[in-house]
């Protein structure tokens, strides 16, 4: 139990530089094309993985993203997707565990979908805001979710 301890702290530090260290060996004005990176918590399991078409490191703790895919996991043994975050455009701060963007944003659950623009998703919080012409669709009747 101790040496798993152990390990979490350094899988996270682990996977956080190897973010990092995959976009800071990148010239500033040279984007990567079609990447995809992971992200795990503190027990080794993933708790999202990103992936764009384009990805711009602008700092230390800031990527750009053209066309984001954020998938959101559940964070333990089972890996099972939670939800699944679109946007054309948005910025990653992987440090904090979020992504905004003023543009649109598409979030699928499994009984849900959130549609709008102008958004913050705190990862460490599994929260979501978005600002403006939000749309919530749920595929459940109203009734069955309120039991």
């Amino acid at each position: 139990m101790v040496i798993r301890t152990k390990l979490k702290g350094f899988f996270l530090l682990l996977t956080t530089g190897m973010i990092l260290g995959l976009f800071a060996q990148i010239i500033p004005d040279a984007p990567v094309i079609d990447f995809k990176l992971p992200m795990f918590g503190e027990n080794g399991y993933k708790i999202w993985d990103l992936q764009g078409d384009e990805g711009r490191y602008i700092n230390a703790g800031r990527i750009d993203v053209i066309n984001l895919k954020l998938r959101v996991f559940s964070g333990d043994e089972s890996m099972a997707l939670d939800t699944t975050i679109e946007s054309p455009k948005a910025i990653m701060l992987v440090r904090r565990n979020r992504a905004l963007s003023n543009d649109s944003i598409r979030m699928l659950g499994t009984h849900y979908e959130i549609m709008g623009t102008d958004w913050i998703w705190e990862g460490s919080t599994r929260t979501l805001n978005v600002k403006k012409n939000v749309r919530v669709n749920f595929q459940d009747t109203l009734t069955d979710i309120l039991k």
